[in-house]
């Protein structure tokens, strides 16, 4: 199993430390050309701390790099022009539409994966997720929730949302 993540997801992920769990839980990540460019190229452009987490995990099997045939980048095109997103969600959503669920934290690019068919789950939702798939236990899931919510602009209804989710699922 594996799942296509955009730029949002992986440094998220990277930052809470929750690349193991993602992973885990959703398979190998797979980070398409354009969000490898925007997270790793720029990333080492800019000295950001994320590039060296992001690549052990790319050492370790979590993660790995992915290039798009002809017929994807040209899906991955057409998605783009049809929703108005960039090239790292619209790579995504091109990959997700052959592996059915993605991780994407764009909220025009989850409408449009709603359009296509395919499943968005934010990363906020991951650690609820990671409990009900037995990855992680309540305590460590909160842990991760709070890890990623430091790292975003969530409101705190939300994270208090999620941590009864994850209460839920533990039961």
């Amino acid at each position: 199993m594996s799942t296509p993540v955009d730029a949002s997801a992986l440094i998220y992920l990277a930052k809470s430390g929750g690349l193991s769990a993602a992973s885990a839980c959703f398979g190998v990540l797979l980070i398409p050309p354009a969000v490898w460019n925007e997270v790793i190229v720029a990333g080492l452009q800019r000295g950001s701390t994320d590039v060296a987490g992001i690549r052990a995990a790319l050492d370790a099997g979590l993660v790995r790099a992915t290039s798009l045939d002809a017929p994807l980048r040209r899906r991955a095109l057409k998605i783009a022009s049809q929703f108005g997103l960039g090239a790292g969600e619209s790579e995504v959503l091109a990959l997700g539409v052959t592996h059915e669920l993605v991780l994407l934290d764009e909220h025009r690019a989850t409408r449009a994966g709603k359009a296509l068919g395919v499943t968005a789950i934010e990363t906020l939702l991951v650690p609820a997720l990671c409990v009900q798939a037995g990855v992680l236990n309540a305590p460590a899931a909160v842990d991760l929730l709070h890890a990623i919510a430091r790292h975003t602009t969530v409101r705190a209804e939300m994270v208090r949302r999620v941590e009864q989710l994850i209460e839920e699922a533990s039961r």
